[in-house]
């Protein structure tokens, strides 16, 4: 490349310092030929991003496990004086430390045996926790989950890996922020992802997961991947889910929940997937159980579902439809004998076709119940906006945006404006909110 400047300067003298004007000069090289300056600023950048990106992974200190600063006394651990997770290396020593997730077992004889918690832990989290570091441990596959809930690839088709938390967690309305979990599919092991992998005869409550970077190839949800009779109450999530495998099953905030109970959570993150069997703003499934005032605001995007985007081009615009359809809505994918009330759904989706308001709720809903709930039908094409001839579904309606910012539209289904919801012009975007839990 050949610079040319015109006029030329003479040398310097010692001591003088010149500033000269900007001329108007000749710059020649084949690089700024056909737009060639764009491609090299892009190619700048790009190199910039990698160096820094390799730097920030070598400037940062890997936090390691640290045990509580109560470990040490006689009763920590108990209701009463509860482990303290006030850093990071403490989160991590709770996700490396399967001794302190409890034991379960059956109790009594059948038919009235019980799975119950013989051994559980209690953890009280004090201060916001960021995680962005967590990008960078175990070899980019990041945190790992409170408990394995999990299935062997190369053992008996459908054998679970399990060793769950039992245990009560209490998030203190602290955040924990930037949390990154990606697991490889070549893992001896494939994982169910979340802060919590797999919980059993549990409590997790005021947990707010902020921002969270989810991958799932086999059950993912950002509290908790699977729930078994367990209550997941005043928590919430927002960032990215990704869920990259035929049989996932995610949600926003369980991926799968069997005897569990949800209340006053709701979710904001961004749900993609390809292939993904179930999947919801906040379970994937839900069986014998139960979410009320609780509610989803994020996205759900389908894409390269077995015919690629062209999918849901179809889906918007055939009548009704015979093309299979996968388990996706907005409070959750699949249901089995769950009750649902007083919840509600606005979200945005790249397939807009809808026979009923009911599946803007829940896409299959076996044995359970849907009552006094809204789904904001803006921007969907749907048919029987009220479904009044279903027994099973009392009180749902399909709502306007304007609607949706109106309290008469809830107070009409009976919510609780004075103990549970809000509703302001200025918060969650003029929609509902959980008056204990924003």
């Amino acid at each position: 490349m050949r610079y040319e400047v015109n006029p030329p300067y003479p040398p310097l003298q010692r001591g003088e310092l010149r500033v000269a004007p900007l001329q108007r000069g000749v710059i020649t090289g084949s690089l700024f030929k056909k737009g060639g300056i764009g491609i090299f600023i892009i190619l700048i950048f790009l190199l910039i991003g990698c160096v820094n990106d390799q730097q920030s992974q070598q400037m940062i200190d890997e936090t390691f496990a640290l045990v509580p600063s109560n470990y040490h006394d006689v009763d920590a651990g108990t209701a009463d004086n509860p482990f303290l997770i006030s850093s990071l290396a403490n989160l991590r020593w709770l996700s490396e430390s399967p001794e302190y997730w409890g034991e379960g077992g059956m109790v009594g004889e059948p038919p009235d045996s019980e799975w119950v918690a013989i051994l559980k832990y209690y953890f009280l989290q004090t201060t916001d926790i960021d995680a962005f570091e967590t990008k960078f441990w175990n070899d980019g596959q990041g945190f790992s989950p409170i408990g394995t809930h999990g299935t062997n690839p190369n053992e008996a088709p459908g054998e679970l890996v399990l060793n769950l938390f039992y245990g009560n967690f209490n998030g203190g309305g602290f955040q924990i922020k930037n949390l990154f979990i990606k697991p490889s599919d070549l893992n001896e092991i494939i994982i169910s992802t979340g802060l919590f992998g797999g919980v059993s005869n549990s409590v997790l409550r005021n947990i707010r997961i902020e921002n969270i970077d989810l991958w799932g190839i086999f059950v993912s949800g950002a509290i908790a991947a699977f729930a078994h009779n367990s209550y997941i109450q005043n928590s919430s999530s927002t960032g990215r889910i990704v869920l990259d495998g035929g049989g996932t099953t995610g949600g926003g905030i369980v991926g799968m929940g069997s005897n569990a109970v949800i209340e006053y959570c709701y979710s904001r993150v961004h749900i993609h997937t390809s292939n993904a069997a179930m999947w919801g703003g906040i379970a994937g499934f839900m069986g014998a159980g139960s979410i009320r005032n609780t509610y989803f605001t994020g996205s759900l995007r389908l894409a390269n579902w077995r015919f690629g985007d062209v999918w849901s081009v179809l889906l918007s615009f055939v009548g009704d439809s015979d093309l299979p359809m996968p388990f996706f809505a907005g409070i959750a994918g699949s249901t089995f004998n769950t009750d649902i009330e007083f919840v509600y759904a606005s979200y945005r989706s790249n397939i807009r076709r809808l026979l009923y308001t009911s599946l803007g709720i829940v896409r299959f809903l076996g044995s359970s119940t849907i009552k006094n709930s809204v789904l904001n039908i803006d921007g969907m094409r749907v048919l029987e906006p009220d479904f009044e001839y279903d027994e099973s579904i009392v009180g749902l309606v399909g709502a306007t945006t304007r609607e949706m910012r109106n309290r008469e539209t809830f107070l009409a289904l009976g919510w609780d404006f004075e103990n549970v919801w809000g509703i302001d012009p200025d918060v969650n975007n003029g929609m509902p909110y959980l008056i204990n839990n924003e």
